[in-house]
């Protein structure tokens, strides 16, 4: 079957700063150390 329900794109530089900005605040930066 093989649905991909996510597709992948490049961020742009709000989307990048957004989840970011997440990552800061709802994960500790976990992602951007």
């Amino acid at each position: 079957m093989g649905k991909q329900y996510l597709e992948l794109k490049p961020l742009t530089e709000n989307q990048l700063s957004a989840v970011v900005e997440i990552d800061q605040r709802c994960l500790g930066g976990l992602w951007t150390k």
